[in-house]
């Protein structure tokens, strides 16, 4: 009906994702602009930018483990976000996310100095994670 507000819980928006894609690489697309959008939208984060890692102007050569980065408004500090979407069934393994450590470690050059991360956030769409991955977690330098 025009005009008719369509719901959609986040579940549905996944199983759509599931069903549309034609490859992983498109499903994990597309749930990183959702969640790009997420974090703009929520008030809990205030970030002035979110970018897909290749729309980044920092950014250093191909995703190699960080897929979205993301500016707060106030401090202007960095977040390195992994974005993983697995089946609920899935158990995140410290293997999935190596990868996003050793790039969200390294400094980056700015236009008006050089950086590091201030933050990292990983979301995934399992709440399975196993013991190595969560040690891996564990006490960083950047949170």
């Amino acid at each position: 009906m025009a005009g008719e507000k369509v719901e959609q819980t986040l579940d549905s928006i996944l199983e759509k994702f599931r069903e549309d894609a034609s490859s992983n690489r498109e499903i994990g697309d597309l749930f990183e602009r959702l969640i790009a959008s997420y974090l703009l939208a929520d008030p809990k984060y205030d970030f002035e930018h979110v970018w897909l890692w290749g729309e980044w102007p920092n950014r250093w050569g191909a995703d190699t483990g960080i897929d979205l980065v993301a500016q707060e408004r106030e401090t202007g500090e960095f977040w390195a976000i992994q974005c993983k979407f697995y089946l609920p069934s899935h158990t995140l393994q410290k293997a999935d996310i190596d990868s996003f450590f050793t790039a969200s470690g390294k400094k980056f050059p700015t236009k008006d100095t050089e950086c590091s991360f201030a933050t990292r956030l990983v979301v995934t769409t399992t709440d399975k994670i196993s013991q190595h991955a969560e040690d891996a977690f564990a006490d960083k330098t950047i949170p």
